[in-house]
């Protein structure tokens, strides 16, 4: 997970030129990669190393500032042949406030003998010679543009005199620290991002299927009711040949109830946009019988049938429609004509339902395609026209509503012309 040069990580005190020590072992840090957020403490282990190891210290530690900037806890440490637990690791900065200051105005603390420097005198009893350290140098790390920590190595032996390099490359390691520690909090960021999206994909997933559920709920309602007009017309009918029409209507109905029911095998399988090429007149004229029955005797259905024009839909999906439209239409008026049209003309299939009705607001006209909403004070609204929007789009169309010139509304499904 973490991509490093392991041919230039050193296993032993690095020989050679000073400057091509630090130039090699900045390189090697460098090259530390996370491909996750738990890959950190791994990389912050190996860049420890390299670095302890470069300086030629005894030992090299990460410390967090606490969120009061009250003390610093080492959060790790590298102490080469050490087997015994390590020492304390917190400290409490209200007691060093020289220190303190230092460690929180961002400042490089290079102190050559630790014991007397001004800045780290005062840590002496309680922590320098209780570990043996008589050197110190530490480096700021810093998150979003703010001190977190250090970065600080502890020599043991006779004091030494950090030179300028030395001094400049334990900031580079600061640095580089620092930015694989907010590549970490990136990383851990996208991953909770990625659980949260995951589970609104699912909690999306769960509520397209209630509303498909309850839309084709709405559609099969739809189709009963035809049924039971054509039922109540085949009990009551005087012809053989009426009452025979209104069998074969019932026959037909149950079988569009059976292919609207059928989507519920498909909720959660994948679905192609685009259907088989269909001609909007033929589904229309085929559904004449369940119209005339779905309007009733209170009101006249009128079908004007143009062109037979191919469109990419499924037959289910142009019944849904129509059925839903005139059922729309059929609650707009109580007597009145509906006109279904079908016609074709700059390249697109339209199916038309008009209606004598009230016709829609202007304020109201945008709202008209959402679920459960009403024109009507009196009327919660259904699923009706939303479903239209929804399987209209799916198939490469589109629907649009408009009021008609001497009253009620006319609404409107374009297809592309399949060509």
């Amino acid at each position: 997970m973490i991509e490093t040069r392991d041919s230039f990580l050193p296993v032993s005190v690095p020989t050679g030129p000073l400057s091509t020590r630090l130039e090699r072992a900045r390189l090697d840090i460098l090259h530390l990669r996370l491909e996750e957020a738990d890959d950190l403490w791994r990389a912050v282990d190996s860049a420890l190393r390299i670095s302890g190891e470069t300086l030629q210290v005894a030992r090299v530690g990460i410390w967090f500032l606490t969120a009061d900037q009250a003390a610093l806890y080492r959060a790790r440490l590298h102490e080469p042949g050490r087997t015994a637990p390590s020492d304390e690791a917190v400290l409490p900065l209200a007691h060093w406030p020289r220190y303190r200051e230092a460690v929180v105005s961002r400042r490089v603390v290079a102190a050559h003998d630790a014991r007397t420097d001004a800045t780290t005198a005062e840590l002496r009893a309680d922590y320098l010679e209780r570990v043996g350290i008589t050197s110190m140098l530490d480096a700021p790390l810093f998150l979003t543009g703010e001190v977190h920590g250090i970065v600080c190595h502890e020599h043991i032996g006779p004091a030494r005199t950090w030179s300028q390099r030395e001094i400049d490359f334990a900031t580079s390691v600061a640095d580089m620290l620092s930015a694989l520690l907010e590549q970490a909090m990136r990383l851990s960021a996208e991953r909770r991002l990625r659980g949260v999206e995951a589970d609104e994909a699912r909690a999306a997933r769960l509520g397209l299927a209630a509303r498909t559920a309850a839309g084709i709920a709405h559609d099969v309602n739809t189709v009963l009711q035809a049924i039971s007009a054509n039922a109540v017309t085949a009990g009551s009918a005087t012809v053989d040949e009426r009452r025979a029409e209104a069998i074969a209507s019932i026959l037909e109905d149950c079988q569009r109830s059976a292919r609207i029911l059928g989507q519920l095998r498909d909720l959660d399988a994948p679905r192609a946009v685009l259907g088989d090429a269909i001609a909007i007149a033929d589904v229309v004229e085929g559904l004449r019988p369940t119209l005339e029955a779905l309007v009733g005797p209170e009101r006249q259905l009128a079908l004007h049938v143009g062109e037979r024009a191919f469109v990419d839909a499924t037959r289910t999906d142009v019944e849904r429609i129509v059925l839903n439209l005139v059922s729309n239409a059929r609650d707009a008026v109580k007597a009145g004509t509906i006109t279904v049209v079908v016609d074709a003309r700059d390249g697109h299939a339209h199916l038309a339902v008009e209606d004598e009705g009230p016709g829609v607001p202007a304020n109201e006209a945008a709202h008209v395609f959402e679920p459960y909403f009403s024109t009507k004070d009196d009327d919660r609204g259904g699923l009706g026209l939303f479903i239209v929007q929804v399987i209209a789009e799916r198939s490469g169309g589109a629907v649009d509503v408009e009021n008609r010139p001497g009253g009620g509304a006319r609404f409107v499904v374009s297809w592309p012309v399949r060509t």
